[in-house]
């Protein structure tokens, strides 16, 4: 069997500011050419689909970063959308009949491992409503078609605002351990559902706070030393599942189960 991917030193934690706030680091000019092509068909697919109702197409994660990988990142986006009191409100879901499009995507623009179309509503006239979403639009998001919002978000801190990831993690390991051999997708999202509720569960210990693969292992092993060859393990499983995923599954299922009782003991909600 080959020698496992080399972890590499990719990503860094969030800038803070003199307040303890997370800094936004996306800018647009750290978007590389190579994805140029890809978002703008995004961009379009959210203008045919939400047109209606479309405030601002939104990137978030490495991509706009400046610190994507071609063919290992994922583009990450999403629309907000204005909200009829009518209607439910949509907090953070897949565009409606989305997987043959993202799909086509992916063959079309092989940069992009995987690419993530969301949708999700936003009042302004409601402060408290739907706050992931908006400690998303402050820390980790550009606007790249649209009314940029993320300027009139409250500023965050390292904690439990910026707690996303846990929330997937039961759903992502039940789809992991069911998947049927070659079918690598519901392997590397429970990889990376793993990797980033570790860094959920000491971010505001460390008062640190990373979405890159890097540094949320660094973090994690700070404080959970004895852990860190399987936080390890699953990051190079989130790199080459099909080369490691036998070799590494009882090993990384059972860091997930632990981090999901870790997460259910501490009552996260």
């Amino acid at each position: 069997m080959g020698k496992p991917p080399e972890i590499l030193p990719v990503g860094d934690f969030f800038a803070l500011d003199e307040q303890g706030f997370v800094r936004n680091r996306c800018r647009s000019h750290l978007i590389a050419n190579s994805w140029r092509p890809l978002i703008r068909e995004v961009i379009n697919i959210y203008r045919r689909r939400v047109a209606d109702c479309l405030i601002g197409v939104y990137l978030r994660g490495s991509v706009p970063a400046g610190t994507a990988v071609a063919r290992v990142s994922d583009l990450d986006s999403f629309a907000l959308l204005e909200w009829d009191p009518g209607k439910s409100f949509r907090r953070w879901e897949a565009l409606a009949d989305s997987g043959p499009t993202v799909q086509q995507l992916c063959v079309r623009y092989p940069v992009a491992q995987k690419v993530e179309l969301m949708v999700a509503h936003h009042d302004p006239s409601v402060p408290g409503q739907n706050p992931r979403i908006k400690a998303l639009l402050r820390t980790q998001s550009l606007c790249v078609w649209g009314k940029d919002v993320t300027g009139e978000m409250p500023p965050v801190r390292p904690g439990p605002a910026l707690r996303h990831h846990y929330r997937w993690l039961g759903k992502d390991l039940a789809a992991a351990k069911m998947a049927p051999m070659g079918d690598w997708e519901p392997v590397r999202q429970c990889m990376k559902t793993v990797i980033r509720t570790g860094m959920e569960l000491v971010m505001d210990r460390l008062g640190a706070y990373a979405t890159d693969l890097y540094p949320c292992w660094r973090a994690f092993s700070q404080l959970y030393p004895d852990r860190e060859t399987a936080m390890a393990e699953a990051i190079h499983v989130y790199l080459d599942p099909p080369a490691l995923w036998e070799k590494h599954r009882r090993r990384v299922l059972q860091l997930a189960e632990w981090l999901h009782d870790e997460v259910a003991r501490q009552n996260w909600g």
